[in-house]
């Protein structure tokens, strides 16, 4: 740590101030973590972010990188207390890396209660809340940022602190939001976003964004002529029908019905085919929790799904296969299927002309579709199901011939549908008889050099594992193949045979 004080104190503007930037990492590169978090507390890191004012664009970007190395083994607590006032000042930097370096502290601080406490009695969010106003990567760090699956952001975890809702209600701050939203569109719908997701999080948030009147204003884009925003309006009541609290504000408020007045109206829409897989979504997320009800009470989505399963568009069919798999995944969801009669019947038989004579990526959804529908976990497996599952199976008679195909083609996605069809299958008594009956197939399965990527032989040993593991391999394949099987899944997925060379004298 003494030679990081020595670094820092040589930080003077008159000084190679890059070469010292340059060489703290590599001075605490033989520290320990918590060697660097103790260190670093009576360490001042003021003079690096002097440096943040520097007109050099180099020199700025490389103080961001050394703070944001140095900050992340400092207690967010010491972080707000000791630079609290220059991260207020760092909001307004012109340079991005300045703000986003800012904006990552912050979102720390908020993890915490009383540092969020903290943080909005300094006024500070008032000055995030103007960043919706910046370029997209800073926007983001507001109303949200993707982490994987997950979906965080800053107004969203200051939101869920006790301090944070009620400043994020509060009339000075709406009024802020109202005028950035009135700047544009773009910033129009980035704060309708915020709103939203902050509307996900609970029954109290969801009152409390009420109160704002953005909800009501989202709503009534609906009613406009304005195409894109509605597109983007969709999108938005799509992400606040996932929650079981903004499924009931929605049905309660008329929105659904307005919806499938939408729905019904899109056909004669000139931009259908834009409008209609955004529709399609919001709908199928509604029915997935809740099959029955949706599927029962609004017949208009039915008619849409069978009407896009019967068109000649390739993506409209994959959509609404990719939807019915969606519904169909959860009991509830076969049973609300079944009610459909003849139509359902109808919309599998249409799969087999997917699977076979498509392009790839609809081979794909088609085939992940099937698999969604016909899944059946061991613990669900009454008579009555697998009776349900076999039936559908059968609907598409091709089925095991094209994906015995499948399997065989050099195109690694289309193998790992056609495997995770297989795992479906197999997990099911009528499906594993299926699989060991295929001619040849469980001879392929156990063969490694015919699948060369990692992913791919780890898929088709689950295939194999699932059988052995059913105890059914002796009485369908016979003894010889049931003990070559168990012997193939002893050994792993990633087995190699070692070839044993022997040399003679005079060779």
């Amino acid at each position: 740590m003494e030679k990081l004080s020595t670094l820092l104190t040589s930080l003077e503007p008159t000084s190679d101030r890059m070469g010292a930037l340059e060489a703290v990492k590599p001075a605490l590169s033989s520290l320990s973590r918590q060697e660097l978090v103790d260190g670093l507390r009576d360490v001042s890191l003021l003079p690096v972010f002097d440096c943040l004012n520097s007109g050099e664009t180099t020199l700025v970007q490389t103080a961001c990188s050394v703070l944001t190395h140095l900050l992340s083994f400092t207690d967010p607590a010491l972080v707000l207390e000791r630079y609290g006032g220059l991260m207020m000042r760092g909001l307004t930097h012109p340079d991005n890396s300045v703000v986003l370096l800012i904006m990552k502290q912050l979102s720390r601080c908020v993890l915490d209660d009383e540092l969020a406490l903290l943080v909005v009695q300094r006024d500070m969010v008032s000055t995030v809340l103007e960043k919706l106003d910046s370029e997209l990567e800073v926007a983001t760090e507001v109303f949200g940022v993707e982490y994987g699956v997950f979906r965080l952001y800053w107004v969203g975890l200051l939101a869920e602190t006790p301090a944070g809702l009620p400043a994020l209600s509060k009339a000075e701050v709406v009024a802020q939001l109202q005028g950035i939203a009135s700047r544009s569109s773009i910033l129009q719908m980035r704060v309708l976003d915020m709103m939203v997701r902050m509307a996900t999080l609970g029954e109290e948030h969801l009152q409390s964004v009420l109160n704002t009147g953005f909800l009501q204003q989202l709503i009534s884009i609906l009613h406009t002529d304005d195409f894109l925003l509605k597109l983007n309006c969709v999108d938005l009541l799509t992400i606040l029908a996932m929650a079981p609290h903004g499924q009931k504000y929605l049905e309660s408020s008329g929105v659904l019905t307005t919806m499938t007045s939408l729905l019904e109206d899109c056909p004669n829409h000139p931009l259908a085919d834009i409008l209609l897989p955004g529709l399609v979504k919001f709908w199928g997320n509604l029915a997935h929790t809740r099959p029955l009800h949706i599927m029962t009470k609004y017949p208009a989505f039915l008619s849409a799904l069978v009407n896009m399963v019967q068109s000649e568009d390739f993506t409209a069919q994959s959509i609404a296969f990719e939807t019915i798999g969606y519904i169909g995944v959860s009991l509830e969801g076969k049973t609300a299927l079944v009610e459909m009669g003849n139509k359902m019947v109808e919309c599998i038989e249409k799969l087999e002309m997917l699977i076979k004579d498509s392009p790839t990526e609809v081979k794909i959804r088609a085939m992940n579709a099937l698999a969604s529908l016909i899944k059946l976990d061991k613990e669900n497996q009454s008579p009555e199901l697998l009776s349900l599952t076999e039936a559908w199976y059968r609907r598409v008679p091709s089925t095991m011939s094209l994906v015995t195909s499948i399997v065989k083609q050099p195109f690694l996605d289309l193998r790992l549908a056609a495997y995770q069809l297989l795992m479906v299958m197999v997990g099911q008594p009528w499906g594993r008889g299926m699989v060991m009956r295929q001619p040849g197939f469980c001879e392929f399965l156990m063969d490694r050099s015919g699948e060369r990527d990692k992913r791919g032989r780890e898929e088709k040993f689950r295939v194999v594992e699932a059988i052995v593991e059913s105890r059914e391999a002796k009485e369908i394949l016979g003894p010889d193949m049931d003990m070559q099987m168990r012997l193939f899944v002893k050994q792993g997925p990633h087995y190699v045979q070692v070839q044993s060379q022997v040399a003679y004298e005079g060779e």
